[in-house]
C-alpha cells in the first residue's frame, strides 16, 4: 500500500481545499474544531458509532466516510447505496475531543432530542473543503404541489376529497387535510424533493395530534417523488403511507 509521506498539505493557490494526514488525535481534533463553521469536511477513518434519540442503533467498527457541514449536518456513508447508514440533521451542535485515545466527535441535536456519537480508532486523513450553497433552482414548491393536487385530486387516489389547506397544529402547518371514499380523515404532508426521515416524523406528529383532536380515524400520506429507505421502513413502521407523485405528472 502507498503510504502518504506528508503531514500538512495545503494548495497554495487556493483558501478552498486542505488535507490532514498522519497527525496526531489531540492536533486533528484542534484543526477540526476551529474549521468546522467554515469548511464541509470529509474524514476517513476506522470508527463505530452510537445514536441514541428516537430510536438506538449502533454501528460497529469499520472503515467509512464521514461528511460534517458547517450547518452540523452529519453523514455517515459505507461503501454502497447512496443514503447514508446515519446522519444527523442541519442545526445539530458538534464537537471534537480526544478521549482514551479516541477522537470521539459527538453530536447533539436539541428538538427532539437525537445524539450521535462516532468513536474513531483510527483516523486516515481529513480533507477540508469548501462549498458553494447555491442550490438547484426550481419553481416547483410543495404549495404548487397542493395546488395541483385540490384541482386534480385523485392524483393523491379516487374518491380523494380535500377539505382544507394550511391547517395550524402545534407542531406547524398541515399542508393539506381531506377525506377518502370511506369516510376517513386523510392528513398529506408535501415535499417536492426526496422524502428524508424528518417528514415522516412530522407526518407522525400531524397525524397524532389530528386522532387526539377529532377522535377519528386518521390516515397518513407522505407525497414526494421519492423517499429514502430509511424513510419508507419508518413509514411502514408507524402505519404511515408513501404516495410517489413525480412533478412532472402534476402538469400533465
Amino acid at each position: 500500500m502507498m503510504s502518504i509521506d506528508f503531514v500538512f498539505e495545503r494548495f497554495p493557490s487556493s483558501n478552498y481545499f486542505s488535507f490532514l494526514s498522519e497527525i496526531s488525535l489531540k492536533e486533528a481534533a484542534r484543526e477540526l474544531n476551529e474549521k468546522k463553521s467554515i469548511f464541509t469536511i470529509i474524514i476517513y477513518a476506522n470508527f463505530e458509532a452510537d445514536y441514541k434519540g428516537r430510536s438506538k442503533a449502533y454501528l460497529p467498527r469499520g472503515n467509512r466516510i464521514i461528511m460534517i457541514k458547517p450547518d452540523g449536518t452529519i453523514l455517515i456513508h459505507e461503501g454502497r447505496k447512496r443514503e447514508p447508514v446515519n446522519w444527523q440533521p442541519p442545526g445539530s451542535r458538534v464537537s471534537f475531543i480526544v478521549r482514551n485515545n479516541n477522537l470521539i466527535i459527538k453530536s447533539i441535536r436539541d428538538r427532539p432530542r437525537e445524539e450521535l456519537l462516532i468513536n474513531i480508532k483510527n483516523l486516515h486523513f481529513i480533507v477540508f473543503v469548501k462549498l458553494d450553497t447555491t442550490g438547484i433552482e426550481s419553481d416547483i414548491s410543495e404549495k404548487t404541489m397542493v395546488e395541483k393536487i385540490l384541482i386534480r385530486p385523485s392524483l393523491i387516489e379516487d374518491g380523494f376529497r380535500p377539505i382544507r389547506t394550511e391547517v395550524q397544529t402545534p407542531f406547524g402547518y398541515i399542508d393539506l387535510i381531506g377525506e377518502d371514499k370511506d369516510g376517513r380523515l386523510v392528513v398529506l404532508e408535501f415535499k417536492r424533493v426526496t422524502a428524508q426521515v424528518d417528514a415522516v416524523y412530522q407526518l407522525m406528529r400531524y397525524v397524532e395530534h389530528m386522532k387526539s383532536n377529532t377522535k377519528r380515524e386518521v390516515r397518513g400520506i407522505l407525497v414526494a417523488p421519492s423517499i429514502t429507505d430509511r424513510g419508507k421502513l419508518i413509514v411502514k413502521r408507524y402505519g404511515l403511507e408513501f404516495k410517489k407523485i413525480d412533478i412532472k405528472d402534476i402538469f400533465d
